[in-house]
């Protein structure tokens, strides 16, 4: 099974999953944050306001409205959820 979330599904939350950034870039009205979790092979990609002053290994809490997570089956691609 494969979790599909989109960026903008996603929010630094402290009631969240902890994960470290790898890597921030701000932007004019927004900002891509890419975090990792232990134990997931690819980073994550979250939209951030304007106002998120991140730096690379800071600690954030992640979390998604579980309505906009998407389930995948690894073998075919096919979406379960």
């Amino acid at each position: 099974m494969v979790l599909g979330i989109r960026p903008e599904d996603l929010r630094l939350d402290d009631a969240g999953v902890r994960a470290r950034v790898a890597a921030h870039e701000p932007l004019l009205e927004s900002g891509i944050a890419t975090p990792s979790l232990d134990g997931v092979a690819k980073p994550l990609v979250v939209a951030t306001g304007p106002e998120a002053r991140l730096d690379r290994d800071d600690t954030v809490r992640i979390t998604a409205d579980p309505r906009h997570i998407h389930v995948f089956d690894t073998r075919t691609g096919d979406a379960l959820r």
